[in-house]
């Protein structure tokens, strides 16, 4: 069984579920697959950070739109999904700058790096 919201993944783990189809998770899973290992581990206090950590993230997004910004965290990590079909508002560009720079500052980012060689993202 899968659980649908990442804000509170780590509930759906303690329930029983074995995994997360948040709206998220095309640019969170790293942080995602993070929670989900630490508490497959049985280290319940990482996973709670990492949930904190989720939680963080999506507040972030919140603050703008989280349909509009998901465009502007692809770009972030290195995929350019270009625009949003109609009728949702491509309101994200003109706030990528800010984005970036709050994302950049926050705790959660340290779950998103990418690999020199592979070009891809990894965990650290």
């Amino acid at each position: 069984m899968f659980w649908g919201s990442n804000e509170n993944l780590l509930s759906g783990l303690v329930l029983g579920a074995e995994g997360g189809v948040g709206s998220t998770c095309n640019y969170a899973a790293p942080l995602c697959h993070r929670l989900i290992e630490a508490y497959g581990e049985g280290d319940l206090n990482e996973a709670r950070e990492y949930q904190k950590m989720a939680v963080s993230m999506i507040n972030l997004l919140n603050k703008y739109c989280v349909i509009s910004v998901g465009k502007a965290f692809m770009k972030y990590i290195g995929i350019d999904c270009d625009e949003l079909r109609l009728p949702v508002n491509n309101d994200w560009k003109s706030v990528y700058e800010e984005f970036k720079k709050t994302s950049e500052s926050s705790t959660w980012m340290k779950c998103f790096q990418k690999s020199e060689n592979e070009g891809k993202l990894k965990h650290q």
